[in-house]
């Protein structure tokens, strides 16, 4: 069994567990107490109420997800009916700043008053850095929110929390050393606008080009002669750890099922998929045993047999996969996800291009042709870039088929094919990455992106994409994002240019639905 946490188990067990566990009582319940002559039960006992638990968690992290929208389009609602978005923070603004020149206006003159009047101005430069811009700030994520652009449980239930608070106006507003910030009962953080910013996590295009490119260099890797995996392992694990560049980057990626994996990285940390998995988290817990100040039986520590606790477990989980948790190891968890990716994304990658490279070239290319038409261990399909021909395998051509049609069942996503060009579906319509504004402001449709890979010459990729035999009327196709726009599909070969101009857009759209370019 692979291992999930690759060779970063070390970098687990060396956690400072006093710390990380400081809020975790050790678990002496007779489930345990005879841990030698019952390991199955136990290790049963602790997969369960660790599974159950996070199971609970992604639950109710997406009901919370629902209130939050909810809350924010009341909330957007009023402001287009001219509401102000923070009216109440305005006032409490505007009086302190009324304060501030009374206290300004009543500081002795000259010399005597120049220390003063230097503080006070200090103050109203902070209030103002501190408000300038709010409204801005809460209409971007009213927007986010509202348009599902976020992650619930990369963002977290407490985040989420403070969120909904704040667009259901119950957040306590108040103004402190010049600072505008929020509060909400239960939490002690006070949240300035730039906590606000940081809070929602989205996917990033940058950070997941960035993975990408380390998965395609992994593949490179692999079809290339000489190239051992052990050789290069540590270059991609480096890779990854790199390209997770930010916390909430880092949030977007091990909460999102990474490559050809099922699961994401915090679900299988949790116990999701091979239930085998999880064992790893007990047994880091097992070996890590803690001196205390005080131990019952005398022998200094405190071993497996009270250590390996569901309680614990969900602990140490929580502190490696919750961004908003505190205590959050943001430099442990980013070595451990790299790791991870490493060792279940990268070397899948090389493995597939080192099969590729092996095969026998006097095998009988049909043998392979087993889909979309595609030979897929066969690396002579190429793609125009930037850059020059890409050479792409048919398994990678199917990879990224089977992704686009994840994404486009599901509704929204991004996809980003092997021509390294960012796209998002949202609210049925494609927009692609600009370089110039940084985000998905171009209008685009999935034939374009079809084309531009070259699966519009494939009449079984077309069929397998297309949503259902036909649409029926011009807007359906526009929704779906497989319209034109203007009637510029290419004529297909089989079928005399006169015939092709008679069709309309809708008619036109449907050829290809049906027979793909044929």
């Amino acid at each position: 069994m692979a291992s999930l946490l690759g060779k970063a188990d070390s970098t687990l067990a060396s956690m400072s567990y006093r710390e990380a566990m400081a809020d975790v009582m050790p678990d002496y319940s007779d489930i345990y107490k005879a841990e030698a002559e019952g390991f199955e039960e136990n290790l049963t006992a602790f997969q369960k109420t660790v599974g159950d638990y996070f199971d609970n968690l992604n639950a109710d992290n997406n009901a919370l997800a629902d209130e939050l929208k909810e809350a924010v389009s009341t909330t957007m609602a009023n402001m287009s009916m001219g509401e102000v978005p923070d009216e109440a923070g305005m006032e409490l603004f505007n009086t302190e700043l009324n304060k501030l020149r009374q206290r300004l206006k009543n500081t002795p003159p000259g010399k005597k008053g120049e220390l003063e009047r230097a503080k006070i101005r200090a103050e109203m430069e902070r209030l103002k850095n501190s408000t300038d811009g709010m409204s801005d700030t809460l209409i971007d994520l009213g927007v986010r929110i509202e348009n599902g652009d976020f992650i619930p449980n990369a963002t977290g239930n407490k985040n989420m929390e403070i969120l909904k608070a704040i667009n259901a106006r119950t957040a306590k507003k108040e103004i402190i050393n010049g600072d505008l910030v929020y509060s909400i009962p239960g939490f002690d953080k006070k949240i300035t606008q730039q906590d606000l910013k940081k809070m929602l996590v989205s996917n990033d295009p940058e950070i997941n080009k960035a993975v990408h490119d380390v998965t395609a260099k992994a593949g490179t890797l692999g079809k290339t002669w000489g190239m051992k995996w052990e050789d290069n392992r540590q270059e991609i694990v480096n890779g990854y750890r790199e390209s997770l560049s930010t916390k909430s980057g880092l949030a977007a990626n091990m909460h999102q099922p990474q490559g050809p994996l099922k699961y994401s990285f915090a679900d299988y940390l949790s116990g999701k998929g091979d239930k085998k998995y999880n064992i790893q988290i007990w047994n880091a817990l097992k070996e890590a045993g803690v001196d205390v100040p005080k131990d019952k039986d005398g022998d200094g520590k405190i071993t497996e047999k009270d250590f390996a606790t569901p309680e614990n477990g969900i602990a140490m989980i929580k502190r490696l996969t919750q961004i908003d948790e505190d205590g959050f190891d943001l430099a442990g968890t980013k070595n451990i996800v790299s790791e991870f990716l490493a060792d279940h994304v990268g070397k899948k990658e090389f493995d597939d291009n080192r099969r590729i490279l092996n095969k026998p070239n006097d095998k009988d290319e049909d043998e392979d042709k087993n889909k979309f038409g595609l030979n897929l261990k066969k690396n002579y399909y190429t793609i125009q870039t930037s850059e020059g021909a890409s050479y792409i395998d048919g398994q990678i051509i199917s990879n990224s088929v089977e992704t686009f049609k994840s994404i486009q069942d599901k509704g929204s996503g991004i996809f980003t094919g092997y021509d390294k060009v960012p796209h998002k579906l949202k609210n049925g319509k494609w927009f692609t990455w600009d370089d110039e504004t940084e985000d998905f402001t171009k209008e685009d449709n999935a034939t374009s992106i079809f084309t531009a890979l070259g699966w519009n010459n494939y009449p079984q990729i077309m069929g397998y994409l297309k949503p259902n035999n036909k649409v029926d009327n011009i807007n359906s196709v526009m929704e779906l994002g497989l319209g034109s726009g203007g009637g510029t599909l290419a004529k297909p070969p089989s079928i005399s240019q006169k015939k092709w101009d008679s069709f309309s857009e809708l008619e036109q759209m449907n050829w290809y639905l049906e027979n793909g370019n044929k």
